[in-house]
């Protein structure tokens, strides 16, 4: 049973890592294309399958993270669990205490909320190989309340096959996850 749950955190590390990379990080970062390759490059869209998708990755991940225009799947998760929608909202302040009490440091260099979707996904890999024993705390209080919403409304909303089919993967995986561990999500109430 200890290797079965060893391969799990495995696991768990590696495509928090991968997913967190590439959901945290423009394509032209080197670590981030490296993660790309490694899950092919998206390509050209399918015909008929993502109407009108950009030339590049850059061009849709600055449309899918950045803007400037209004984002369909904001990656921050106090934008669906609060109910003014803000980043930075309550949700983020609550995750900020959780790190405290755990004595953990999200240090990267970045001036994105801890609750930015790759952040969260990076924090899960490290829980899974540092410290095993908050994951679930983490994945049921933090991160999947939200994270669902926000993979559907990204899959929704990718216009390349490496964001659409990204969401769609990384969502199985936590649920698989989810229950693979034995751990419901918290259940909160989502404002987007």
């Amino acid at each position: 049973m200890a290797d079965a749950r060893s391969e799990l955190l495995a696991e768990v590390a590696f495509i928090g890592r991968l997913y967190g990379t590439l959901l945290s990080s423009s394509p032209d970062e080197p670590l981030c294309a490296k993660m790309i390759e490694f899950l092919g490059d998206g390509g050209e869209a399918p015909t008929g399958g993502f109407p009108g998708p950009p030339r590049n990755l850059r061009q849709e991940y600055q449309r899918l993270f950045i803007g400037p225009e209004r984002l369909h799947a904001p990656p921050w998760g106090s934008v669906y669990l609060d109910k003014d929608q803000v980043v930075f909202g309550s949700s983020t302040i609550e995750l900020r205490a959780w790190l405290r009490q755990h004595g953990i440091a999200v240090h990267d260099g970045k001036k994105e909320p801890e609750d930015q979707i790759g952040k969260m996904l990076l924090l899960m890999a490290w829980l899974a190989e540092e410290q095993s024993e908050l994951l679930g705390e983490f994945l049921s209080e933090h991160l999947m309340p939200w994270a669902p919403r926000y993979l559907d409304l990204l899959a929704e909303d990718a216009r390349l096959p490496l964001y659409y089919q990204s969401a769609q993967q990384l969502r199985q995986f936590l649920g698989e996850t989810m229950a693979d561990l034995g751990i419901k999500p918290t259940k909160k109430r989502l404002y987007r």
